[in-house]
């Protein structure tokens, strides 16, 4: 009862129970079922070893059952899509791993064959390629680094945008869970899942300039705080960002400054987190501005001289601490290069570098830096 037969491959219980299978009855029904569908024994069998390896070997099977099964409803073939047996066990593995990424791969098999082959070999891009990627996705010029524009309507970039970015992440996903040393990995894999949000902040960036009137006026930079700061993000990680603005020529005054930036904003995180009409790819991750000054109490976006003031007279210790993981991530990276005439360099202020030598910050006596500072 506990063995494969080798001509029919008829599992046994003990066969199902070696391959972590828990919902036996339901797993019988599911084999049959793909033996119906045409999977023949030589890959039944890869797939029930395949399975004793997967974090939810049941999940798997069942994802698997209903993404050959909208294939099929779709006229394509499952052995032309995965064309050989490296793929399968990817793809199985990945579908182990996430239920979520199995649910949106019924109707979309170009996250299936991302997963299964990566045949861009995306998952090797570094930080530049997968800025550029997204950006032509939208409709934007890459070699542009100051202000990159996206030409596509809302919905169709944001369509772009979000189907472009879990692409990448299911050959992310997939060079994960397929990895000898899962530990070893993870700090590379935390780097990709980092590089490719900043990437999509661009993408999302590109399509706020185009949807918001006024746009070229207002140079705009998103720093990245915590995890993505840092390039540890996870699979599950928000995104904490801090908005910097300043005026693109002499005859933008303050007013309109915010009144701007505040819409580029709202709408770069309208794309990446919310329902937007002819839209049906699900969000991104939600975005938080919490570690902005003031938090979620003051302005969303800011000069850069703003945000010094408010360092400088009014942060707390664990704010300068919060600053320590800061990063650039997208927009005008001149901003937080440019050297300001009467402090420490903006950089210093937006990266948690305090004292770059040119003209040190005056820092509260417990914060980070303060008596190097000082």
């Amino acid at each position: 009862m506990g063995t494969m037969a080798s001509s029919t491959h008829q599992f046994g219980v003990l066969d199902l129970i070696r391959a972590g299978l828990q919902d036996l009855d339901t797993a019988r029904t599911l084999l049959d079922e793909l033996r119906a569908d045409g999977i023949d024994d030589d890959r039944l069998c890869l797939l029930m070893k395949t399975l004793e390896q997967t974090c939810e070997p049941d999940i798997a099977l069942r994802n698997l059952v209903d993404i050959i099964k909208a294939l099929q409803s779709q006229g394509r073939d499952f052995h032309q899509v995965i064309t050989d047996d490296a793929g399968l066990v990817r793809l199985v593995t990945v579908l182990g791993v996430s239920d979520e990424m199995g649910k949106l791969m019924r109707f979309r098999p170009e996250l299936v064959m991302a997963a299964a082959s990566d045949s861009c070999e995306s998952h090797l891009y570094n930080h530049a390629q997968r800025r550029a990627h997204v950006l032509e996705a939208v409709g934007a010029d890459p070699a542009d680094n100051r202000m990159p524009k996206a030409t596509k309507p809302l919905a169709e970039a944001a369509t772009a945008l979000r189907q472009t970015y879990r692409k990448q992440l299911a050959a992310i996903m997939a060079q994960d869970a397929t990895a000898d040393d899962p530990i070893e990995i993870q700090p590379r894999i935390s780097q990709e899942l980092s590089d490719l949000a900043d990437a999509a902040l661009e993408g999302a960036l590109a399509i706020a300039r185009d949807e918001v009137d006024g746009s070229e006026h207002v140079r705009f930079a998103i720093i990245g705080m915590g995890k993505l700061g840092a390039r540890e993000l996870n699979y599950v990680s928000d995104v904490d960002l801090i908005y910097v603005v300043e005026p693109a020529d002499a005859d933008t005054n303050g007013m309109t400054l915010n009144r701007v930036g505040t819409k580029m904003a709202t709408t770069l995180q309208r794309v990446c987190q919310s329902v937007i009409m002819g839209v049906a790819e699900p969000t991104l991750w939600q975005i938080d501005g919490g570690l902005r000054p003031e938090g979620k109490d003051g302005p969303l976006v800011r000069k850069l001289e703003s945000h010094k003031a408010y360092y400088e007279q009014w942060a707390e210790n664990w704010e300068f601490q919060a600053l320590l993981k800061a990063r650039p991530v997208a927009g005008d990276p001149d901003i937080v290069c440019e050297q300001q005439a009467e402090t420490c360099c903006s950089h210093c202020f937006l990266t948690g570098r305090f004292g770059c030598g040119k003209r040190p910050m005056q820092l509260p006596p417990f914060a980070p830096g303060a008596r190097t500072a000082a």
